[in-house]
C-alpha cells in the first residue's frame, strides 16, 4: 500500500505487522502532520469478534486524553478494511530501555509516577488496560512515557464508583475467551493466572512488576516454563529488590511489595494511592542515590553507536499489531527484528506442552494436545517441522534453547502448558528464537472443551502468522478447525492414539476400542476415522487381525475420512500404503502418497512410508529422498533412522547402509530392527561373521535367543550354508504348528541355492500377501531367482515388472 492515499491520508512506509493488524506511517494532507494507520486483516475483518475487539479498541484509547497515553485520532474503512488513525510517536520500547538492566532511581520514579497517573485517568473513566508490560509502554524520544495498545482493556465501570473496589463490568463476556491474552504471563496478576473477573486492581499488580524489573534489571518471578511461572505468581513471595539494587530507596522497596500483594485487598486500592508513595520514594531518594543511579544509567543506556535498530520510529500500533486472534509478540514484537522473523524461520519444534493441571492422569491430553498441533503446522509450506517422536524426548528437559535448537536444528520453538479443569481449556503457548532464547511471540488462551480443535487452530495459525508473515487466506484456513466437538470424544481419540503407538497386541486392541468409543459420539469426526484406518492397518500389517477382516476395515474408515475432509493427508497416505503393500495397485498409491505430501509436506510417517514404497518398486534415489526426508523431520525417530539404512540396503549401497544402520544403533542401542537390517546388509557383503554378531544382538534384545543359538551352533559347525540349513529346518517346525513364515522360509532356501523349494515359497507367500514380499523386485537375497520364469511371473502378479 505504500504510495497509496487512504482518505486525506497518504501511506509513507510499513512498520510493522501481526495477526489483528498491519501498520502504517502516513502523513495527514489536513493537518500536515505524520500519523499511525492501522489496518484490520481483509480475513479478520469478516470475524464479528474480531471487529468488535477492533472497535473497542478505538473507543477505549480515544476516550482518554492524557500525555501518558498514546491517542487516538480517528477510525475509518478502506476498501472493506477497517483501520485506527493513531498518535506517530518516535522512541523505544520500555522493554529495549530496560534491556535486562536496572533503569537509574531518577528515572526509573519519573516513569513510575508518569504510567502511574496515566492508569488513575484510565481507572477513572471506568477503563482497566489488563496487558500493562514494557513492551506495552513507548518511551519517547523526550524521555517521557506513553502507554499503549488497549485492545484488551475492560470498559464499562462507572466512572463515579470506586475504579478499585467493583470488577469490571463488560457487555460482552465471550469477547474475552476465545483466543485473548489476557496479560503477559510473566506480569500477569494472580486473579488473571486464576481466571477471576478483574478489575483495576490488576493493572496495578502488573504496573508493579514493570516498576520491579526497572529496578532490578528483572521480573520477579520466572521460571523454565509458563506453569512455572504461574505457580510462582501464586505461591511465592517477590524476592526483595534491595537484594538485587541495594541502591533503591526502602519506601520503593515497601511499595513494590505493597503492588505485588497476591490478595488484591490488601494491595494498593486506587492508582492515587500508589502514586502518593512513589512521590515519597523520590523524597526519600537522596544525592547518594542520585549518584549511584547516574552510574547506573551509564552503564544501562544504548551507545549511541548501537544499531540504528535500537532507536526507531514506533507507531502506537506496534504494541497492537498482535491482539484478538491471539496473535502478540510479546518481547520485542514492536521491533523491526521481531519483524523481519518470519524471513529467517525456516524451521521450527514444537515441544512437548506441559501438563500444569498438578494431575498426571492429564499427561495424555498434553501430549495429545502436542501432537495435534504439530499435525496442524506441519501443513506449512517452506517451514521444517520436526515431528512428534523427535521432540517428545524432550518433555520435562532441563536443556536450555540452543541446545535444544542444535539438536534439532531448528531455528524457532513452540513451547507451552495445557490445564483442563472441567470444562474449560486454558494454553500457553509461546514463539521462543532458539539461537538466542529470546521471545518472539507469547498467547494464553481459555476455551470451553468443546472448543478445543478451534484453539488448536488458532495457536497454528498465530505461530505461522509469526513465522511467515501474512499468510494465503486458503493455508490459514487449513490450519483452524471451527467444528465444536464432544470432549468426552475427544478425549477418546487421544486415548486411543496414544495407545496405538505402543504396537503391541494388547494396546492396539485397546486402541481400537477408545476410537470406537469417540466415533460413537462423533461419528462424522475426520480425524477419528483416519486413526481408526491406521489402528487396523497397523494390527494387519503384525497379523493381529485377520487379514481381509483388517484391510476391509482400514479401507473403510480412510475413505470416510476422505468423504468429511478431501484434504485429510493421513487418510490419503495410509490408503498408499494400503493400495501398494496389499493390492499391488502401485501407481494409484503413489497418487495418493504425492496428494497427501502437498498438504503437509512436513508429514515425517508420510514421506517414511512413502520411501519403502518407492524403494519396492525400484525407484531408488527416490525412495532415498524421502527417506532421508523423514529423517530430516524427524531426527531422533529410530525406525526412521533406520528406514533409512535399509533404502540404501535394498539400492545395493551397503557401505552407506552400514554407516547410518550404525549410526542408529549408537543413538539408540536397544532398537531390535536396526540390529536385524544391519545383519542383512552385512550379509549381502559377504561380511558373515559381522552378520552373525548383529543377529546375536537381535536375539538378545528381542527374546528369540534360543532360536538364535540353534543357527548360530550350526554356524561354527557349517559355515553360512549351515546357519541357513538350521534356519530352514526351525521355519519348517514352526510351519508345523501353525506359525507359518513363508517368506522367511523362501528367503532361507535362496540361500541354500535350492531355488524350487525357494520359489514354492514364495508363491505360497504371494497368496497370504505376506508383508515382507512386497520387497520381493528389489530384496538383495532374492537376486540368484531373478532370471527364473516363475520368478518373474510373481513380479508380473504383483504389478511391478518394468
Amino acid at each position: 500500500m505504500i504510495g497509496q492515499t487512504v482518505g486525506h491520508y497518504k501511506i509513507v512506509e510499513k512498520l510493522g505487522g501481526g495477526g489483528m493488524g498491519v501498520v502504517y506511517r502516513a502523513e495527514d494532507s489536513r493537518l500536515g502532520r505524520s500519523v499511525a494507520l492501522k489496518f484490520l486483516p481483509e480475513e479478520l475483518a469478516r470475524d464479528e469478534q474480531a471487529l468488535e475487539r477492533f472497535r473497542r479498541e478505538a473507543r477505549a484509547s480515544s476516550a482518554l486524553n492524557h500525555p501518558h497515553i498514546c491517542t487516538v485520532h480517528d477510525i475509518g474503512e478502506h476498501e472493506g478494511q477497517p483501520f485506527l488513525v493513531m498518535e506517530f510517536l518516535d522512541g523505544q520500547t520500555l522493554k529495549s530501555r530496560i534491556g535486562g538492566q536496572p533503569v537509574a532511581i531518577d528515572q526509573l520514579l519519573e516513569y513510575a509516577e508518569e504510567l502511574t497517573d496515566a492508569l488513575d485517568a484510565a481507572h477513572e473513566a471506568g477503563i482497566v488496560h489488563r496487558d500493562i508490560k514494557p513492551a506495552n509502554i513507548l518511551v519517547t524520544q523526550r524521555g517521557g512515557c506513553k502507554i499503549l495498545d488497549f485492545g484488551l482493556a475492560k470498559v464499562g465501570q462507572d466512572p463515579t464508583d470506586s475504579a478499585s473496589a467493583m470488577p469490571t463490568q463488560v457487555a460482552e463476556d465471550s469477547l474475552t475467551s476465545p483466543g485473548t491474552t489476557l496479560g503477559t504471563v510473566a506480569y500477569m496478576s494472580p486473579e488473571q493466572v486464576r481466571g477471576e473477573p478483574l478489575d483495576s486492581r490488576t493493572d496495578l499488580y502488573s504496573l508493579g512488576v514493570v516498576i520491579y524489573e526497572m529496578a532490578t534489571g528483572r521480573t520477579p518471578f520466572g521460571g523454565q516454563s509458563d506453569g512455572l511461572v504461574f505457580s510462582a505468581i501464586l505461591t511465592k513471595q517477590p524476592p526483595s529488590a534491595l537484594e538485587s539494587n541495594p541502591n533503591l530507596p526502602a519506601e520503593l522497596d515497601h511499595t513494590l511489595n505493597k503492588c505485588l500483594e497476591k490478595d488484591r485487598e490488601t494491595r494498593y486500592q486506587t492508582a492515587k494511592d500508589l502514586l502518593a508513595d512513589l512521590k515519597r520514594a523520590r523524597r526519600e531518594s537522596t544525592t547518594s542515590h542520585t549518584a549511584v543511579s547516574a552510574a547506573v544509567e551509564t552503564a544501562s543506556t544504548p551507545s549511541t553507536a548501537l544499531s540504528w535498530k535500537t532507536w526507531l520510529p514506533v507507531a502506537v500500533a506496534l504494541g497492537l499489531v498482535g491482539l484478538g486472534f491471539g496473535y502478540w509478540a510479546t518481547r520485542g514484537g514492536d521491533e523491526p527484528e521481531i519483524a523481519a522473523a518470519p524471513q529467517t524461520i525456516d524451521s521450527l519444534a514444537v515441544l512437548p506442552l506441559q501438563n500444569i493441571s498438578g494431575d498426571p492422569e492429564e499427561e495424555f491430553f498434553a501430549d495429545g494436545m502436542t501432537e495435534e498441533l504439530i499435525t496442524s503446522l506441519a501443513k506449512l509450506k517452506n517451514v521444517r517441522v520436526i515431528s512428534r517422536s523427535s521432540v517428545m524426548q524432550y518433555k520435562n528437559t532441563e536443556k536450555s534453547a540452543p541446545e535444544i535448537g542444535r539438536e534439532l536444528g531448528v531455528a524457532a520453538l513452540v513451547q507451552g502448558s495445557v490445564m483442563r479443569a472441567g470444562d474449560r481449556i486454558r494454553v500457553t503457548a509461546q514463539l521462543t528464537d532458539a539461537s538466542n532464547d529470546s521471545l518472539l511471540w507469547a498467547e494464553r488462551y481459555e476455551r470451553d472443551a468443546s472448543d478445543v480443535l478451534a484453539l488448536q487452530g488458532e495457536i497454528a495459525q498465530a505461530v505461522a502468522v509469526e513465522i511467515q508473515g501474512q499468510i494465503a487466506p486458503d493455508q490459514a484456513q487449513s490450519l483452524v478447525a471451527a467444528a465444536e466437538i464432544n470432549p468426552d470424544a475427544h478425549e477418546a481419540y487421544l486415548k486411543g492414539r496414544q495407545l496405538m503407538e505402543r504396537r503391541s497386541r494388547e494396546s492396539l486392541a485397546r486402541s481400537i476400542e477408545s476410537l470406537r468409543r469417540a466415533l460413537e459420539l462423533e461419528p462424522n469426526w475426520a480425524p477419528v476415522h483416519v486413526a481408526l484406518g491406521e489402528a487396523y492397518s497397523i494390527s494387519t500389517s503384525y497379523r493381529y487381525v485377520l487379514l481381509e477382516e483388517g484391510l476391509e476395515l482400514s479401507k473403510r474408515h480412510l475413505a470416510r475420512a476422505l468423504e468429511l475432509d478431501p484434504s485429510m493427508a493421513r487418510a490419503q497416505a495410509g490408503l498408499g500404503w494400503l493400495l501398494a503393500n496389499f493390492d499391488y495397485r502401485w501407481e494409484d498409491g503413489v497418487a495418493e502418497y504425492e496428494a497427501a505430501l502437498e498438504v503437509e509436506p512436513n508429514n515425517s510417517r508420510a514421506h517414511h512410508t512413502y520411501s519403502l514404497v518407492l524403494s519396492y518398486m525400484g525407484r531408488h534415489e527416490d525412495a532415498i529422498h524421502h527417506a532421508k526426508k523423514a529423517r530430516e523431520l524427524d531426527p531422533f525417530s529410530p525406525i526412521i533412522n533406520e528406514n533409512v539404512g535399509d533404502v540404501l540396503r535394498m539400492a545395493r549401497r551397503y557401505d552407506e547402509s552400514v554407516e547410518q544402520l550404525r549410526a542408529t544403533i549408537e543413538m539408540n542401542p536397544g532398537f531390535v530392527v536396526a540390529y536385524h537390517t544391519l545383519a542383512n546388509t552385512y550379509e549381502h557383503m559377504g561380511e558373515y561373521r559381522k552378520s552373525l554378531d548383529a543377529r546375536r544382538m537381535s536375539a538378545e534384545l528381542d527374546a528369540w535367543a534360543d532360536e538364535f543359538e540353534v543357527y548360530a551352533n550350526a554356524f561354527e559347525d557349517g559355515g553360512w550354508q549351515g546357519y541357513q540349513r538350521a534356519r530352514v529346518e526351525w521355519l519348517l517346525e514352526l510351519a508345523e504348528t501353525g506359525e507359518m513364515r513363508p517368506a522367511e522360509i523362501a528367503d532361507a532356501y535362496s540361500h541354500l541355492n535350492e531355488y524350487e523349494e525357494s520359489l514354492d515359497w514364495l508363491e505360497r507367500a504371494f497368496e497370504a500377501r505376506a508383508p515382507w514380499l512386497t520387497g520381493i523386485k528389489v530384496e538383495p537375497s532374492l537376486d540368484p531367482l531373478r532370471s527364473e520364469p516363475r520368478f518373474q511371473a510373481l513380479i508380473d502378479q504383483m504389478g511391478l515388472a518394468d
